[in-house]
C-alpha cells in the first residue's frame, strides 16, 4: 500500500497512513496511539479508512464509503490504493490457481458488487 502511494507521488503523511491503514482494525493500537506517534493528519486519514467491525457487513461497508467520500483527498487516495492492492492480490492469486473467494466473508457476487459500487461512488467525488 505504501509503495502504491509513494509511486503515485503522495506526500509522506499519506504514505504513512497507507502503511498504517489497518492498524486500528487489526491490532490493539488506537487512533490516539497513531496520533501521538505520527501526527493528527495521519490519524485522521486512518480514522477515515477504518471500518467499525461491530457493524453488520453491509452497514459497515456503507458507513466506510460515506466516511471516505467526505474525507480529504489523502484518505480517498489511501482507500483507492487499498482497493487497488486488494484487486492486484486477487489477480495474483487467480494466476496461481488459488481460490480467492475464501478470503472474503461475503460471496463472489456481493464482493464484486461492493467493489463496483465503490468505484462508481468514488468517481463522483
Amino acid at each position: 500500500m505504501g509503495c502504491i502511494l509513494l509511486r503515485a507521488g503522495f506526500d509522506e503523511e499519506t504514505v504513512v497512513a497507507g502503511i498504517l491503514h489497518d492498524v486500528v482494525e487489526d491490532t490493539p493500537r488506537t487512533l490516539a496511539d497513531i496520533q501521538k506517534l505520527f501526527g493528527t493528519h495521519v490519524a485522521e486519514i486512518v480514522a477515515a479508512v477504518s471500518e467499525n467491525k461491530t457493524l453488520p457487513w453491509h452497514k459497515r461497508k456503507e458507513v466506510y464509503l460515506q466516511n471516505v467520500l467526505v474525507a480529504d483527498s489523502s484518505a480517498k487516495a489511501v482507500s483507492i490504493a487499498d482497493k487497488l492492492h486488494n484487486v492486484s492480490s486477487m489477480n495474483h492469486d487467480l494466476a496461481k490457481g488459488r481460490d480467492i473467494w475464501k478470503h472474503f466473508s461475503q460471496d463472489k457476487h456481493t464482493t464484486v458488487e461492493h467493489y463496483v459500487h465503490f468505484v462508481h461512488e468514488i468517481k463522483k467525488h
